[in-house]
């Protein structure tokens, strides 16, 4: 086994150049492919844990506060025979313009805001409302590149601006991906929300938020929580039919209802998409390695033709010889293999 390695040495240092090439292809290589491998495979229990410990609801519903609508949500959850359990908070709804002061230009969004110091059963952040203001908000985390801990956020609504001191981010399981593009889902002190609420009524409203609970035992033998939304969504159009005949200047079809899989589904998709072409991009660079590593092996041997036959004449034979140089390039193919895998975990 000595001879092949004895060997295979020699040759790597009369082709130290191609063989730098090699070990830095194949360290590239293996990073990409770490890297892409563990997002993958990763990325949803990387969801499913957080979903765990804010101790997620499974189905929720934002709607409006007239008394009509909350009482057929909460009676179309009742008729769910998969949802076990369910729990209602408040919640503000606004349209308006925001800005980091550090910006020139504001820009439109819809805000969904709920109070900091509420504390709810099921997706509870677990914020600590003592060491929060009055003035302060806290938003989605994919929001850290715009806004820094204690740079100031003003929203504007016509000629109204309010002036917050970004305090924190959020990492709610449902609207924290950066892939949620149509909502902020923010956190602000109660009386700034009744303030707003009170003040413009045309762009901010109350509402009601729903969360249900679904059988563990439901979602283990299948149950997708899609068709649970559909049935509590299904149920409320029925149970609030008369009253959209009594009162038909009111929209009780202005909510928005999302569910724990298609979010979680929806908030992975791009990633993936990404992350696949990397993998592809990292593989196409492997293959490259070998071929130009299979071209400067052979160029190699051409040139050494004399140094050949003076091994085969010490006794060396030609499969010994083919032998060692595998061993050259998979011992290169190794080390740069795992330094790029430590790179991946130190990186």
């Amino acid at each position: 086994m000595y001879k092949y390695f004895f060997i295979a040495w020699n040759n790597i240092k009369k082709q130290k150049g191609d063989m730098i090439t090699f070990l830095l292809f194949t360290m590239l290589a293996s990073f990409l492919i770490f890297h892409c491998a563990s997002a993958l495979l990763g990325m949803g229990k990387v969801m499913d844990s957080r979903f765990k410990d804010v101790n997620g609801a499974e189905v929720q519903i934002f709607g409006d506060d007239y008394e009509e609508e909350i009482a057929a949500w909460e009676a179309a959850f009742a008729e769910s025979k998969d949802i076990t359990d369910t729990e209602k908070t408040p919640f503000l709804r606004l349209y308006c313009s925001y800005r980091n002061t550090k910006d020139t230009e504001f820009e439109e969004y819809e805000f969904y805001v709920e109070p900091f110091t509420v504390n709810p059963k099921y997706m509870n952040l677990g914020f600590d409302a003592k060491d929060l203001g009055e003035n302060d908000i806290l938003v989605p985390m994919f929001l850290k590149s715009r806004f820094a801990v204690d740079d100031t956020m003003e929203l504007k609504f016509n000629d109204t601006v309010y002036s917050f001191r970004v305090a924190g981010y959020t990492e709610d399981p449902y609207f924290s991906s950066s892939i949620n593009i149509t909502i902020y889902y923010c956190y602000m002190a109660p009386s700034v929300i009744d303030t707003i609420a009170a003040n413009h009524p045309g762009l901010a409203g109350m509402g009601m938020v729903f969360r249900g609970k679904v059988s563990a035992n439901a979602l283990e033998n299948g149950l997708k929580t899609a068709n649970v939304e559909k049935a509590v969504t299904t149920a409320y159009h029925r149970l609030i039919a008369p009253y959209e005949e009594e009162h038909p200047e009111r929209n009780y079809n202005n909510f928005t209802a999302v569910n724990w899989q298609m979010m979680r589904g929806g908030a992975q998709f791009l990633p993936q998409v990404v992350m696949a072409v990397v993998l592809l991009f990292a593989v196409i660079i492997l293959v490259v390695a070998f071929v130009i590593i299979a071209y400067g092996v052979r160029d190699f041997i051409i040139r050494n033709m004399k140094n050949t036959g003076i091994l085969e004449a010490a006794g060396y034979t030609t499969s010994t010889l083919r032998a060692a140089l595998c061993v050259q390039i998979v011992a290169v193919a190794f080390f740069g293999s795992k330094l790029g895998i430590y790179a991946g975990l130190t990186l």
